[in-house]
């Protein structure tokens, strides 16, 4: 409480700073994004055992292309009925 309050036209953030927290977030998001895609797309490799799952069983969840993975809204137009969407209804 005894430092003056900040001049009107002092930078909250610098340059450095924002490119900072873009890399950070930058490497964040590709990183979840690639991870929530390598788990559906590769679940013998990233998802044959979850860790939380109990005894360390398989949590069941089927394989999809980058496709399917891609255009997941469009799954009963181009595949019928959706296995994985109905596999994962069952479950809860």
């Amino acid at each position: 409480m005894r430092k003056l309050p900040r001049r009107a036209d002092d930078d909250l953030i610098t340059p450095w700073v924002f490119f900072r927290y873009m890399v950070v977030g930058l490497y964040v998001g590709f990183a979840c994004v690639g991870i929530f895609g390598a788990w559906y797309m590769f679940p013998d490799t990233y998802g044959g055992f979850h860790p939380s799952a109990v005894g360390g069983q398989p949590d069941g969840h089927s394989a999809v292309t980058y496709h399917q993975l891609t255009h997941w809204g469009q799954c009963a137009k181009y595949y019928g009925r959706c296995k994985l969407l109905r596999t994962a209804v069952r479950r809860r």
